[in-house]
């Protein structure tokens, strides 16, 4: 299994286009996809590892999402 670690240098609310970017320089399946993030909602220490949803107000999920 290989694995890339994307750090962008793009604002955050602009997150989708350096996963686009990646995605498509890469060639790689929206199911090989992995998004994480910091939350400021959930109690310290605890993860939370989700399939679907919605971004919860979080712009840079959010442009992800639509992108």
């Amino acid at each position: 299994m290989r694995a890339l670690l994307l750090c962008p240098h793009t604002y955050m609310n602009r997150s989708g286009a350096s996963v686009l970017a990646a995605r498509d320089f890469y060639k790689i399946d929206h199911a090989d996809l992995l998004v994480v993030c910091d939350d400021f909602n959930l109690p310290l220490a605890k993860l939370r590892v989700r399939s679907r949803g919605s971004a919860g107000g979080q712009r840079g999920l959010q442009d992800i999402i639509r992108r």
